[in-house]
């Protein structure tokens, strides 16, 4: 009985499987350009080809074969140069807010591509209320044979209020992070070294629908905070953002690489530190790219079948990113504590 049972079960299996064949074709790879504008700093792009979704290669081909031109209104201003053989090109244009540029781009086996963007403005604001407070306390770190004793913060709390000056009729889009600066300064040696932490914040602010987002531009490994909103609940106003800061742990702030030219000195650096408030204007382009990657990434881990999200994309005639951002930052008042006891830093002794 036991064996008619194991082949009707058996059967039954072979009766459900259904085989589909599967014919789509091969897409052609489209030119992927990605840049972002910002006044002051040079135009780059980078090209690479995008890849078929079945396809076993790992990572994206590079675009190193292109002609690739800056226009500013209608008139061609520069050929751009190839700085390397990951796609990367660069002009020797620096734009200004307000200039209104498009990259053209071909290559041979692709279509061209292009795109247009304006360079924004640097976003307008007050002056930040604080009421953060610092801990300061004495970090033991470990040198090759001895401990450097530092002077760092240990712990941040307290509110932030930024007044943001929003321009009146027009949409306009924001990122905001915070971070710590320090720098070592070596007296004997002469010169600086300079470490930047970004701090993560929580707000009940209504103009934050999802503080997880991320502006990171187009760097994957970039883990800092950027609070991402619009000022349609504000527009034209001056309005005052709260944010809270609330974060332990500050003595892992040095980074391996820059921590061994301090474990490495022959004298102790005298440390700085200061909090500071980074505001960035974002285009819609960004916005929406930024937002677009941040509904895909919380897909990860979900039922096979969930409806894929698509990442907007502005490139004509291929894939990509033109946006363009402005930043401007501004120190903010931190009163310091200094704490009794000491501690040991959990960074482990580098050895020779």
């Amino acid at each position: 009985m036991k064996r008619i049972l194991f082949f009707m079960l058996l059967s039954l299996g072979y009766a459900c499987e259904n085989n589909i064949e599967f014919d789509a074709e091969e897409t052609q790879p489209l030119i992927t350009l990605k840049s972002l504008l910002t006044p002051g700093s040079k135009v780059s792009v980078q090209l690479t080809a995008s890849r078929f979704f079945l396809s076993d290669d790992e990572g994206f081909n590079s675009i190193y074969n292109a002609t690739v031109v800056l226009w500013k209104d209608d008139s061609l201003i520069d050929t751009m140069s190839l700085t390397s053989f990951y796609g990367n090109y660069e002009s020797s244009y620096i734009p200004k807010g307000g200039d209104k540029l498009t990259v053209k781009a071909e290559a041979p086996g692709y279509d061209p591509v292009s795109c247009s963007a304006e360079v924004l403005h640097q976003p307008e604001w007050g002056e930040i209320t604080s009421n953060i407070q610092a801990t300061q306390r004495e970090i033991d770190f470990p040198a090759n044979d001895r401990w450097l004793t530092l002077d760092v913060f240990t712990d941040l709390k307290g509110d932030l209020i930024v007044p943001i000056k929003d321009t009146p009729g027009v949409r306009e889009y924001y990122a905001l992070q915070v971070y710590l600066k320090t720098t070592a300064r070596f007296q004997g040696a002469s010169y600086t070294l300079n470490v930047s932490l970004p701090i993560p914040y929580t707000s009940n602010d209504l103009v934050f629908d999802d503080l997880t987002t991320q502006f990171s531009g187009f760097d994957d490994d970039d883990d800092t905070q950027y609070g991402i909103f619009s000022d349609d609940l504000f527009d034209g106003q001056t309005y005052p953002l709260k944010i809270n800061v609330a974060f332990s742990g500050v003595e892992n702030y040095f980074p391996y690489d820059q921590l061994a030219a301090i474990l490495e000195a022959d004298e102790t650096p005298v440390i700085h530190q200061s909090v500071y408030v980074r505001l960035n204007k974002l285009s819609e382009s960004c916005y929406l790219f930024s937002k677009s990657v941040q509904a895909s990434r919380a897909t990860e881990g979900l039922d096979l079948f969930y409806e894929p999200i698509q990442i907007y994309s502005n490139i004509e005639g291929g894939v990509g990113l033109i946006g363009s951002y402005a930043t401007t930052e501004q120190q903010v008042e931190v009163s310091v504590s200094s704490a009794t006891s000491s501690s040991k830093s959990p960074l482990p002794a580098k050895k020779r």
